[in-house]
């Protein structure tokens, strides 16, 4: 009995990940240290894990969902700092210290898709676009005054129905973060090896607002609109501006 020819297919993925970090220290005499750092990064593939569901629209054809991994950020700058009061004298002047950190990056890219499910069994059609997307901040077009509009022309976002969309693979970038974190110290020493140490914390000092991304359903009536408000839940540090007083005794 002859054997029928079977044909075995195989889809291979491919990721790709570069990046450059830029450092500079300096310590001062003063009692003044820094360290500034620039990392930029390009993460592609085809597929990040699910992160933002199942990615891939034509199974036939993975590469072509090649893009920018869903954690990809482009830009981080972080900044910190130390300076040591040069008080001296007695204990109420001596152990004063100052600190800060300030960190900001770019956000993670989005992938927009449409509701419609029937063509690959799973709603992971990308849609078609009509021109390029705007992205800004402005009062939400739904009316809800803790809602904000990120996608400022989602009128370019068309549902083409059972067909594969013409937008890229998370081509479109979400909101970025930026927080700055403040430390005031006072260490007293008691005697040889014991000190008292007082701190105040300031987390998100300038209370910036970090949103996080908005709705990615091409037909939804809040398509692009950031509906879940802030990017950490209420609570954590970098939704909030939050001070922290604390007392150690260190030995």
């Amino acid at each position: 009995m002859p054997l029928s020819n079977i044909t075995v297919s195989k889809s291979v993925g491919n990721s790709s990940y570069n990046a450059l970090w830029v450092t500079v220290e300096k310590r001062f005499a003063s009692g003044l240290q820094f360290s500034v750092s620039e990392n930029f990064f390009k993460s592609l593939d085809y597929n990040s894990r699910n992160y933002q569901a199942v990615g891939i629209q034509n199974s036939l054809n993975i590469a072509g969902d090649r893009g920018l991994s869903d954690f990809n950020v482009k830009s981080r700058f972080v900044i910190s700092g130390v300076y040591n009061f040069p008080f001296s004298g007695n204990r109420l002047k001596d152990g004063w210290q100052l600190s800060l950190l300030e960190q900001t990056q770019t956000g993670n890219p989005l992938n927009f898709r449409t509701s419609v499910s029937g063509f690959t069994g799973n709603a992971n059609l990308r849609p078609n676009v009509t021109g390029p997307v705007q992205v800004g901040f402005a009062p939400a077009t739904n009316g809800a005054a803790t809602s904000i509009q990120y996608i400022q022309n989602p009128s370019v976002f068309v549902n083409q129905g059972n067909a594969f969309g013409n937008l890229g693979r998370n081509v479109i970038i979400g909101p970025g973060f930026s927080n700055l974190d403040f430390a005031l110290t006072k260490n007293t020493k008691i005697k040889e090896g014991i000190t008292f140490q007082l701190r105040a914390d300031a987390f998100d000092a300038l209370n910036q607002t970090n949103f996080n991304n908005p709705v990615t359903t091409v037909g939804s009536a809040t398509l692009g609109i950031i509906i879940a408000g802030t990017r950490f839940a209420a609570g954590d540090f970098g939704t909030s501006r939050q001070i922290q007083l604390s007392a150690k005794l260190l030995f």
